[in-house]
């Protein structure tokens, strides 16, 4: 049974490739079904093989493609594109606001000048909104519909972002105008070669999970305003909203832009932002986390009561025989109070050898659950994987694993972070964060 939970552990975890993706025969794409030749996935396979080699790397890639990802999927979805583009601003950027290539294309999608102005973007003494998200997505939409209009073909659109209308009819085959059904060969553009490649490699992580530490708040309220008058407002470093609106070229924003200001808040800012400017809005997927808090703060449940042979008070914590430590305790003196040997006291309290013990923690005589009596745990300052399974009475393996976590990080234990802690966390559900009065200090 250990062994089959470590395993499914493993399968969970969306954090990072264990594996190289590997480049299928066959792919969807746009609604157009792609059989891709063996020659061809070779040339794929390469680009994915180079994506993904460094795993700091494809992890700065993909945090920051999640961090982009809500206001691309929103305006795309506005726009009516196939959602498959959203790996082409990867392919085009890397999601850097101010990327600038050799061909004087700039911002998040690559617009040169007359193109950008073309589809609507401004570009003045004020602004250049091909480094806003938003914006530049909007008019990327625009330009690849209007590229479809032309040949009927999703491939074909794609082709002529970048080779332009002109330059991909070089490329196409008429057969495949208005086709469904196309074959990606060696011969293919490397431009699409590519391009399927971010696709195999990002399409089983890419909007798995949020980014890591910040959530990106379109300020609407903003035109006339100065990003310092921006910055007291919402609670934010000004130089922080600065990073996220290069698109300005002074620090106010105009008034003839339809742009918002990008805010940039931590995930449990966001949460009290959210709620404070929404009171009443129906809950994130339907679940009101905040209801089970007040149960959850029960726990660690401590019952005492004298054992029926003797004189002696028996302690249970969550159900399990165990210790509340008073000063002066210390692992091998609580083992033997418990009558349990020290590795067994450590092993059952994940602890290591020499750790010290902290007065009024709660420490266990027997092994941890595998899931806790409450569903939600909300985290708050000063908290660890380890205090949190301690409280509830579970391991921490499975305190992760109903995370859909393999191994504890810091950065996953930011205030305000929603944990499950009875069943496994839908790959459907994205992570929440819930704001609660007074939460974020310490137990």
């Amino acid at each position: 049974m250990k062994r089959c939970l470590l395993l499914f552990c493993v399968v969970l975890n969306v954090q990072a490739h264990s594996t190289t993706p590997k480049v299928p025969s066959k792919m969807s794409f746009a609604g157009m079904t792609l059989q891709v030749t063996k020659d061809a996935r070779v040339q794929i396979q390469a680009k994915v093989d180079s994506l993904t080699k460094s795993k700091k790397h494809f992890q700065e890639l993909l945090d920051r493609a999640n961090l982009f990802l809500p206001i691309i999927e929103r305006v795309i979805k506005e726009e009516n594109l196939p959602k498959d583009f959203r790996y082409l601003v990867m392919q085009e950027s890397a999601l850097i606001s101010d990327a600038v290539s050799s061909a004087n294309a700039v911002g998040f999608w690559q617009f040169k000048e007359p193109a950008a102005r073309e589809v609507g973007l401004k570009i003045d003494q004020h602004v250049d909104e091909r480094m806003h998200i938003a914006a530049a997505t909007r008019a990327a939409a625009k330009y690849l519909k209007q590229h479809n209009q032309e040949f009927n073909n999703w491939i074909y659109a794609l082709l002529a972002y970048n080779e332009g209308r002109g330059g991909a009819r070089k490329f196409i085959k008429k057969r495949y105008l208005g086709a469904k059904k196309m074959q990606i060969e060696q011969n293919t553009h490397l431009y699409i070669i590519h391009f399927l490649a971010y696709k195999v490699a990002f399409e089983s992580v890419l909007g798995k999970d949020r980014h890591p530490e910040l959530y990106l708040y379109e300020h609407q309220e903003v035109h006339g305003k100065t990003l310092s008058e921006i910055a007291k407002e919402v609670g934010v470093d000004k130089k922080k909203i600065q990073d996220y609106n290069k698109w300005l070229k002074h620090y106010r924003i105009p008034q003839n832009t339809t742009c918002s200001a990008v805010v940039p808040m931590t995930h449990y800012q966001y949460a009290y932002h959210a709620k404070s400017r929404k009171a009443g809005m129906p809950t994130e997927h339907g679940i009101d986390y905040a209801k089970y808090w007040e149960k959850a703060t029960a726990f660690p449940v401590i019952t005492v009561r004298k054992n029926k042979r003797c004189s002696t008070k028996i302690t249970t914590i969550n159900s399990i025989a165990g210790v509340v430590a008073s000063a002066g305790d210390h692992p091998a003196s609580l083992a033997k109070a418990g009558n349990i040997s020290l590795k067994q006291f450590l092993t059952f309290n994940e602890l290591s050898n020499g750790q010290p013990i902290t007065p009024g923690q709660v420490y266990y005589y027997r092994p941890k659950h595998s899931k806790a009596g409450v569903h939600y745990h909300i985290v708050r300052t000063g908290e660890t994987w380890w205090s949190i399974a301690q409280q509830y009475g579970i391991t921490k393996k499975a305190l992760l694993l109903k995370n859909r976590l393999r191994r504890e990080r810091e950065v996953d234990l930011q205030p305000g972070k929603v944990l499950w802690l009875r069943f496994i966390r839908p790959a459907k559900i994205p992570i929440a964060y819930e704001y609660l009065p007074n939460h974020l200090g310490k137990k």
